[in-house]
């Protein structure tokens, strides 16, 4: 039974773990706005779920008509940049690297 007076937000969507672990868990599902940059994850993402929710950047996401009603908030910035084969480039503004949002 879907609750449709919360919302869930999955920022920095991914391939949607969080909704993966909400089914095995059993927990209770709610609407979700799903946030994801890349256009061909969210490919995958849609038809791993049955959904379609549009690409989008988490700059362009107003959570302000929700303020109160967000019952969870995920989400994974991007970290590749961060790691040895990102050779550790990540995070300046403006650095064009995936995770330059911080």
């Amino acid at each position: 039974m879907e609750n449709k007076e919360f919302f869930n937000i999955e920022a920095f969507g991914g391939i949607r773990a969080p909704e993966l672990a909400r089914q095995i868990l059993g927990l209770p599902a709610y609407p979700t706005f799903y946030i994801e940059f890349d256009a061909k994850v969210a490919k995958i993402a849609n038809a791993m779920y049955g959904t379609s929710y549009e690409p989008m950047s988490v700059v362009d996401f107003d959570a302000k008509p929700y303020r109160y009603k967000i019952k969870l908030y995920v989400g994974g910035s991007p970290c590749q940049s961060f790691s040895p084969a990102g050779k550790r480039e990540g995070g300046d503004e403006g650095s064009g690297t995936t995770s330059s949002l911080m």
